[in-house]
């Protein structure tokens, strides 16, 4: 199937993701984390477009990080798209400073920036090849199967509608109705950038690179709740008092 027309199906998946995924109730807030780029951009008009039948009670959010001159218009126009829309938008400014870490600031700030405005699920536009990205980040810093199972697509309070859809699809939707959108810079100079401009090269060597990565993310987060389980059972088992049994716990399979 084509790009085109993966992205007329688009609606009918994204849909059906919230549905099966159990990603909210009707009738249940959903805030939408919106930057003015393309994700956050598409999943705020799917999610419009989508509201009489997934029936949540849309809010936007759109978060000023006191970076970039840019950023104070980028709200703005959120602000305006979500007026068209008839949504109430967020304006968050958090007033960040330059210095050490800044990428980890920014998101630890943002993300209790949102949940702190208390709505039951917050949606993000991650996308597969965001995940993709992820695996390999993950995977350069040493991580075991919790890293590696990548974003989930709901880790309450936060859900990805769209982390099963390329973005090239998303982008092929947003422009069939000519929706516009601006593009962070500081991007491309993070590591995230850097990941990202590997992600075509890595298709040349094995096609479809993206797609399978974010499938083995979706395997591992399987397996891993498994073994969860798993521990969780052989607990009782290996518990005594305040410590545990040694020769019991060497029963237990290593994983």
């Amino acid at each position: 199937m084509s790009v085109q027309q993966r992205a007329r199906t688009l609606p009918k998946r994204v849909l059906q993701s919230i549905r099966r995924l159990a990603l909210w109730a009707p009738e249940q807030t959903v805030l939408i984390a919106v930057s003015g780029g393309l994700d956050s951009t598409a999943l705020l008009h799917l999610l419009h477009e989508l509201q009489p039948a997934h029936k949540g009670v849309l809010e936007v959010a759109t978060v000023d990080h006191g970076l970039r001159e840019e950023s104070e218009a980028e709200c703005a126009a959120v602000q305006q798209m979500s007026a068209e829309l008839g949504l109430h938008c967020h304006v968050i400014k958090l007033g960040l400073a330059h210095g050490p870490n800044l990428g980890l600031r920014a998101r630890e700030a943002r993300r209790a920036a949102l949940i702190a405005l208390g709505h039951a699920r917050i949606a993000t536009g991650h996308h597969q090849d965001d995940q993709a990205e992820t695996v390999l980040q993950h995977l350069l810093r040493g991580a075991g199967m919790v890293g590696l199972s990548g974003m989930r697509p709901l880790a309450d309070p936060f859900c990805r509608p769209l982390l099963a859809e390329p973005r090239a699809v998303l982008a092929a939707w947003a422009q069939e109705r000519g929706l516009s959108w601006v593009e962070d810079p500081s991007n491309a100079a993070s590591q995230r950038g850097e990941i990202r401009r590997l992600m075509p090269q890595l298709d040349a060597l094995h096609g479809g690179a993206v797609a399978t990565l974010a499938r083995s993310a979706r395997l591992l987060a399987h397996e891993d709740a498994l073994l969860s389980g798993l521990a969780d059972s052989a607990w009782s088992a290996v518990v005594r008092g305040a410590g545990l049994d040694r020769s019991a716990l060497s029963d237990q399979h290593p994983a």
